[in-house]
């Protein structure tokens, strides 16, 4: 049995700018106020070991914004996302009891020299696979968007159900 390179020719969809559902509080105004608040949320970032920062920026179904920042640790593991962080502030403070869903989330990361005022990140940042199985637990995948930008005018929008199609969800 030989080892093989499997190529996948198949891009990952994405939802255009145009194609969010209709009423849906996401729109380009409230793409970009996400990523404008994930740009500032990562500025917060704590990142010392990887010097990788980023910010994102949730918003509830009743138009809250909570952010959050990745934060590092010397031991790696205790290591938090920032997607991770922005749900866990929502959670805690109440906002999914009170707003009782999430509509999407912004996202966007770098390291510092690879950020220009005019251009801004070099490339698009996701999240990582437990983030997304930790979204996945907290919204409907089909309806919640993840937004990765590199500007507030460059930017994707992808279904949480497009990035992880295959959520582990517990059957009681």
């Amino acid at each position: 049995m030989k080892n093989e390179i499997l190529k996948i020719d198949k891009e990952l969809p994405t939802v255009k700018k145009t194609e969010l559902p209709s009423g849906h509080p996401l729109n380009d105004l409230t793409c970009r106020m996400l990523i404008a608040e994930a740009i500032k949320a990562r500025e917060k970032a704590y990142a010392p070991y990887s010097g990788f920062k980023v910010g994102a920026a949730l918003m509830s179904a009743g138009k809250k914004i909570i952010t959050g920042c990745n934060i590092e640790n010397s031991a790696f593991s205790p290591t938090i996302c920032a997607e991770r962080v922005a749900f866990s502030k929502a959670i805690s403070d109440g906002v999914l009891e009170s707003d009782k869903s999430f509509v999407g989330i912004a996202v966007v990361g770098g390291k510092d020299a690879n950020v220009s005022k005019e251009k801004g990140f070099a490339d698009y940042t996701t999240p990582c696979g437990v983030c997304l199985q930790f979204m996945s637990e907290f919204v409907d995948a089909e309806n919640f968007f993840v937004i990765s930008a590199k500007s507030e005018s460059d930017y994707w929008i992808y279904t949480l159900k497009d990035l992880m199609p295959f959520a582990f969800k517990y059957k009681k």
